[in-house]
């Protein structure tokens, strides 16, 4: 994996992360949330390559890749769901829980 494709990964990791951890939203932070949830898709969408190349090359394979998949599949309804939310604290909820999954997976290819 290139050091720029982890770096990307790494900041969508932190900028989803702080969001999530946010309380309360005033107005103008609820642009943030919608570039955390932004930040959750860009992470959502990589690993789910990384996975999907990790069970091509048998590296994943089994239990751990269908358990895998689950996770990652709950991950992206949680998006789709913050997608359709209005309430930014919603979204937040949803975004912390779709990175927990999206790491609970991680658990899985490694």
């Amino acid at each position: 994996m290139n050091k720029s494709f982890i770096a990307t990964l790494a900041a969508a990791v932190v900028v989803a992360g702080t969001v999530a951890a946010c309380g309360t939203l005033t107005t103008a932070q609820t642009n943030d949330v919608k570039k955390g949830l932004t930040a959750a898709h860009a992470l959502h969408d990589a690993f789910a390559l990384t996975l999907s190349s990790a069970a091509k090359s048998g590296v994943l394979h089994g239990q751990a890749a269908a358990t895998a998949k689950t996770e990652l599949d709950a991950s992206e309804k949680l998006l789709v769901d913050a997608d359709k939310a209005s309430d930014p604290n919603d979204i937040q909820a949803d975004i912390a829980a779709a990175i927990s999954l999206i790491n609970d997976a991680k658990g899985y290819a490694q």
